[in-house]
């Protein structure tokens, strides 16, 4: 099936001004991940002068093996800082794809194209120019600013995606013992994307240190995404299940590496896939809900597509023995069955039109319950019930028609209310600052124990899209409070920690470990604080951290302040003295549209709420510092002090970004302190970045800013401020 590409903003792409041209910007932005000879490829240029290029601003390219890291590793990376400048077959060239590749990751390597946009800036092909003699004095500034700072930060002593290095070395040599019949997260450092097909991805994506962590601290699993079509040969479209067969292999050599360890793997589904309007073209009659142009679900209404479904999950399951289960999502996400997208009676589908969304949510959940269990019976089948109460009874209907063996998920803190100013919000999902569990939750899973199921607890541990960038928000306090009364209250059987992000084997994990120990009795949380970090000055730790707790609370939550908002980048973001006309993107590139980063809240109110956060931020961190003056610090204690930096660093940035956006529409308005303030975070964030790898890193977006951003931060500000 071929993917049409994104189509094209109307907009011109955004302006880099501090970079006399655009291919200058392309060299210097991507120096440290691609070769000289990749970028004259790129450039349609010879290699000696794209190195050159490179010299007279003071940089270098990288090595062919960092390159291959970068491509294979961190092309999301790659796909994010180019997506300004480069045309799709230029990207092609930079990541050695062609445009069917392309397009494939762009739509399912967790909604790529939604979190840069939905369109692509219309871009001219990039090519090399002789420069003016003005552009060649501002190119010698560049190298002049280059050297300085990094004079000021030092050399890098981690590279980017040396994770080792950082996850525990001091782990207890015996399995703790859990409370919970499973528990699981995902892998810290696993692609989202086809991870299965290459042996050396899923060795990366799973090594022995992380694995033998998570055994250390009582955790039972791990999940990844599969995608159906791409492990098992689809009768529909056999071009989808092309290589299916090394995919199996590899699943198997996770099931086997998983096992050393005793863990067991999860495997996330969203099925059945939309399917391309060719494959209706030749059976109409298999045909479901339209949700795009080109593309309609298989409709399950439909025996046959029933039976292929069902036959699908039976033989993956055949295939993959020791697998431990299987996580589903029925609605929301990719667009799937007749209802994933779709209201009551809106849906395209003539045969699903008259059902109730319902019946289809947990006709998929039966299908692969019946596939997977024919095959081995004691597999677990997890329901995540999101988007089940989008109509009403959708959540306690579908659990009544689900087999009583399928466990129900359901999000902790759903529905648990926060008041920021005079606004008060609602936890939907992925919530640190909000704990539960909620009423909401507390009385759906009553449902689920009423009939005999199990109930699953998703939680979110060590980060957040509240903030994602650092590999745990040590608000220690939020985390006990949120396992406390979840087991206190709900007392689950299965227990999801975390999302995509948040994998980390951190001391939250350590702290929660021994929390849910099994027989145990809870501790205290200050005993546990003491314990887990027993250099520090424990009359300086324990208030630091309940500054980070307090502080945390005046997040100021919003589904649009969680996905688009500008802590993400934090001091990587550039400051924009015009307005680019873009929208803030998820995750992504967030631009400058301070209307998006605090919706719904009033200028007033979210700027309020961000100072009392980053204020309180900044009093913990001078705290914990001076709680580890004098004193020597182990892995644990250097990893809670540069959490606590990025934490601030990221919030302080995203408040000056905020403060900015808002004083430049002001005739007369004075910028120069937020510039000066920016340009001083991005050098603390460049030290940091340069010292511990995870800042920065999550597993679905690969790295969301590099150092050398930072560095280009440092010339945005410097231009601002006219010195460059």
């Amino acid at each position: 099936m071929a993917y049409p590409l994104l189509p094209y903003f109307a907009l011109d792409p955004v302006t880099y001004d501090y970079f006399p041209t655009r291919h200058q910007c392309f060299v210097y932005r991507n120096h440290e991940m691609i070769t000289a000879a990749r970028a004259a490829k790129v450039l349609a240029c010879t290699e000696a002068e794209a190195q050159r290029l490179a010299e007279e601003m003071g940089v270098s390219f990288t090595d062919e093996a960092t390159e291959e890291t970068w491509r294979k590793r961190g092309y999301i990376t790659l796909i994010r800082a180019n997506w300004q400048l480069l045309t799709y077959a230029q990207l092609c060239l930079l990541l050695d794809w062609d445009e069917d590749y392309l397009a494939f990751i762009l739509q399912e390597d967790d909604f790529l194209r939604v979190k840069l946009g939905g369109h692509k800036p219309k871009c001219e092909t990039l090519t090399v120019r002789p420069l003016t003699e003005e552009e060649r004095r501002m190119t010698e500034a560049i190298r002049r600013v280059t050297e300085e700072v990094e004079a000021a930060v030092g050399a890098p002593t981690l590279r980017p995606f040396e994770f080792s290095a950082m996850y525990p070395k001091a782990i207890p040599e015996k399995k703790v013992s859990s409370r919970f019949e499973a528990s699981y997260c995902h892998s810290y450092c696993a692609l989202y994307g086809d991870v299965f097909y290459d042996e050396t991805l899923l060795e990366a994506s799973f090594p022995d240190e992380l694995l033998r962590a998570y055994a250390a601290m009582g955790i039972g699993g791990v999940w990844t995404q599969a995608i159906l079509y791409s492990m098992i040969p689809c009768r529909y479209d056999p071009s989808l299940s092309v290589g299916w067969e090394k995919r199996i292999k590899g699943l198997n050599a996770l099931i086997e590496r998983l096992s050393r360890y005793g863990l067991k793997l999860y495997l996330y589904i969203n099925e059945p896939r939309e399917m391309s309007e060719s494959v209706f073209e030749k059976r109409p009659d298999l045909k479901g809900d339209v949700n795009k142009e080109g593309f309609a679900s298989l409709c399950l209404s439909v025996p046959e597509v029933q039976d292929f479904f069902r036959d699908s999950i039976k033989k993956l399951t055949e295939l993959a023995p020791g697998l431990g289960g299987y996580i589903t999502l029925t609605t929301s996400e990719n667009h799937t069955n007749c209802y994933s997208h779709k209201k009551p009676g809106e849906t395209t589908c003539p045969r699903c039109k008259d059902k109730k969304p319902s019946e289809l949510f947990a006709l998929v959940n039966r299908l692969i319950y019946e596939g997977a269990t024919a095959v081995d019976p004691t597999i677990s089948v997890i329901a995540y019930s999101w988007g089940w109460d989008h109509v009403e009874g959708g959540f306690e209907d579908t659990v009544r028609a689900l087999p009583r063996d399928v466990a129900v998920l359901a999000v902790s803190e759903r529905g648990k209310e926060k008041k920021i100013g005079p606004v008060t919000m609602k936890a939907n999902d992925y919530s640190i600052s909000i704990t539960g569990p909620s009423d909401l939750t507390l009385g759906r899973w009553a449902i689920a124990r009423e009939r005999g199921s199990k109930i699953a607890a998703k939680v979110q541990l060590n980060c957040s899209w509240e903030l994602c960038s650092v590999p745990y928000l040590p608000v220690f306090g939020h985390f006990y409070r949120s396992i406390r009364d979840l087991c206190e209250r709900a007392d689950p059987h299965i227990l999801m920690m975390t999302w995509t992000h948040g994998g980390f084997p951190s001391p939250v994990y350590s702290m929660v470990s021994r929390m849910t120990e099994a027989g145990v009795d809870m501790p205290e949380l200050d005993e546990m604080l003491t314990s887990l970090f027993p250099n520090a000055i424990p009359e300086r730790l324990l208030p630091a951290i309940r500054a980070f707790d307090e502080a945390f609370d005046f997040y100021p939550f919003s589904v649009s302040t969680m996905y688009v908002g500008s802590q993400h980048m934090g001091p990587a973001l550039p400051l924009w003295r015009e307005r680019t006309g873009y929208s803030a993107c998820m995750i992504g590139p967030t631009y400058d549209k301070e209307a998006d980063w605090r919706y719904p809240f009033t200028r007033e109110v979210y700027g309020e709420a961000m100072k009392k956060l980053t204020d309180g931020l900044k009093e913990g961190l001078s705290m914990l510092r001076a709680a580890y003056e004098g004193r020597p610090l182990t892995a644990d204690d250097r990893l809670l002090l540069d959490c606590a930096e990025g934490m601030y660093l990221h919030f302080a940035s995203a408040y000056n970004h905020f403060l900015f956006s808002c004083l430049r529409e002001e005739e007369g308005a004075d910028l120069t302190p937020y510039v000066l303030a920016e340009e001083e975070l991005a050098l603390a964030e460049a030290a940091l970045i340069g010292r511990n790898p995870t800042v920065g890193y999550e597993a679905s977006n690969h790295y969301l800013f590099t150092r050398t951003d930072l560095f280009e931060k440092v010339l945005c500000c410097r231009q601002l401020l006219g010195k460059l």
